[in-house]
């Protein structure tokens, strides 16, 4: 394992200086933890840094441990010790300078690191010294993107959590993020921002295999196809949900007379069966329209695991 945390080292080195290094093991050394300390010290020595956003990079794609990336960080006097909120933004298109420029813009602060992880990803984590309160990352989120959509006029979706996390969280918090992006994409198109701990029942059926999800639609709901209701009737109930079955509120928001609202849903009910006003047929055709879109969003080789 002290090999191992010195090879990583010595990427580093080279990344730092361009020169190859190699481990001679069958010279005699010191201690290992004294052969790991001489090499952070080369590499200060040598008066170059890797970058921080480079280290976080390395460390979010697994390329690096938890120790070896806060070694890392230590040698190259970085602070690791505080909290970090993170931002994940995905766009349709490739990323451009513009768009880097504008998020620079916004964050002008030593604190943030801006990491271009693929041409259409990027990673924003700000190094705060308290935790942040969730309607403050909420707030930042949609901020962000409205400034994406308006000055780079670019389409894109954001996502965060309710919180900061440590540094060693920050794995795990990377992918929370990128799957919340995929599970938004799949059940909530509509939408552009998402918060991770808001995705409930939609984290819920994207950890669904194909297979169970196949079986709720044959058993629960057989001989029903969502894929041949037509957008009418389809942002109908949609909103019918997103008012929480208020018939009043739903009119209101889709500029419907009541009865029109009603005679969609009894309409609804005959070709179906189900009358989305009782609660428990909502619930089924709400879960069954869900599944319906992850069946559509998931190609057959992609199988995931029976929760």
């Amino acid at each position: 394992m002290a090999n191992e945390n010195i090879g990583k080292l010595i990427d580093v080195l080279y990344e730092t200086t361009g020169i190859h290094f190699a481990l001679d093991e069958s010279l005699p050394f010191d201690t290992n933890e004294s052969n790991e300390e001489k090499i952070k010290n080369t590499i200060l020595r040598l008066g170059k840094k890797l970058s921080k956003a480079s280290i976080l990079e390395k460390y979010l794609s697994g390329e690096l441990t938890s120790l070896e990336a806060k070694d890392i960080m230590s040698a190259s006097h970085y602070n690791y010790e505080e909290q970090y909120d993170m931002y994940y933004v995905s766009f349709n298109t490739e990323c451009n300078n513009l768009v880097l420029s504008i998020l620079r813009s916004i964050t002008n602060s030593s604190s943030w690191e801006i990491l271009k992880l693929s041409s259409r990803t990027i990673i924003m984590i700000n190094n705060v010294k308290k935790v942040t309160a969730q309607d403050e990352l909420k707030h930042f989120a949609y901020s962000l993107y409205d400034t994406i959509s308006t000055e780079a006029m670019v389409s894109a979706r954001v996502a965060y959590d309710r919180t900061s996390y440590s540094f060693e969280e920050l794995p795990e918090i990377y992918q929370n993020l990128a799957s919340a992006v995929m599970i938004g994409e799949v059940f909530y198109s509509g939408h552009h921002i998402y918060g991770y701990h808001e995705l409930g029942l939609g984290k819920l059926i994207y950890s669904l295999s194909r297979d169970a999800a196949e079986s709720f639609i044959k058993d629960s709901l057989p001989g029903l196809d969502f894929e041949q209701l037509d957008n009418e009737t389809i942002n109908t109930i949609n909103t019918f949900f997103d008012c929480g079955l208020n018939i009043s509120e739903t009119g209101r928001v889709l500029y419907l007379h009541r009865n029109t609202l009603v005679y969609r849903l009894d309409k609804f009910s005959r070709s179906t069966g189900l009358d989305i006003r009782n609660f428990d047929d909502a619930v089924k055709c709400r879960v069954g329209m869900m599944i319906s879109a992850y069946l559509r969003n998931q190609p057959l080789q992609n199988e995931k695991s029976d929760i």
